[in-house]
């Protein structure tokens, strides 16, 4: 399966469709303030979803947080799940910081069953902006045994968790009465114990190899 996804076209009549519009109730316009940033959209090569981009506020000042939307083809609402990526192995190598996540396989797995899935890029990871800070030592070693230095890559990748629920209040297709969270190995960590730190957010978390 593939792991990332690749650029999203631009112009042309579907680029002007996304599952982040905020509902507007018909006008047409939307907030300028704390807006989603729809970019463009993807066709997935699975052909039961739309696999669509867009960035959301962050609330560090000046940044914002990349999104990779996969919903059912077919329109509605749609129970939704976060889906949170994991780490970057050892932590040594940046270019694998840039690397868009969203697992096709994942994907089409909620799809078949009726779901959308938001798989956000926190701060540093994908196009998100400002630095991956999630545990890594000042040295450029990689990953830090340091229980400071490793809560305070917790806390952050929390607060860009924070970002993406707020986000998901005005999101079109989104059943805001049914949404969980989820995630793979680091991104599996943090789905349970933000359920847990905020409970009544999500009716249900999932963590793989976490």
């Amino acid at each position: 399966s593939r792991q990332a996804v690749s650029e999203p076209h631009s112009g042309g009549s579907d680029a002007i469709e996304s599952a982040l519009s905020p509902n507007t109730g018909g006008s047409g316009h939307r907030p300028v303030r704390g807006a989603t940033r729809f970019i463009g959209l993807d066709r997935s090569l699975a052909g039961m979803f739309k696999l669509e981009k867009a960035f959301i506020p962050s609330s560090e000042a000046g940044v914002e947080l990349e999104i990779v939307v996969a919903r059912p083809r077919y329109d509605g609402l749609f129970p939704t799940i976060v889906f949170n990526h994991g780490s970057t192995g050892r932590g040594q190598n940046a270019a694998v910081f840039k690397r868009t996540i969203g697992p096709e396989v994942i994907s089409s797995y909620f799809a078949e069953r009726g779901w959308m899935t938001l798989f956000p890029q926190r701060r540093g990871r994908g196009k998100s902006g400002g630095t991956y800070g999630e545990g890594l030592a000042s040295d450029g070693s990689g990953y830090s045994c340091d229980a400071d230095i490793a809560l305070s890559g917790f806390e952050r990748a929390v607060e860009d968790m924070d970002d993406v629920v707020r986000s998901l209040r005005p999101m079109r297709h989104v059943d805001q009465s049914r949404l969980a969270i989820g995630g793979v190995s680091r991104g599996g960590i943090i789905a349970v114990a933000y359920a847990g730190i905020k409970p009544g957010t999500f009716k249900g978390a999932l963590s793989f190899n976490g």
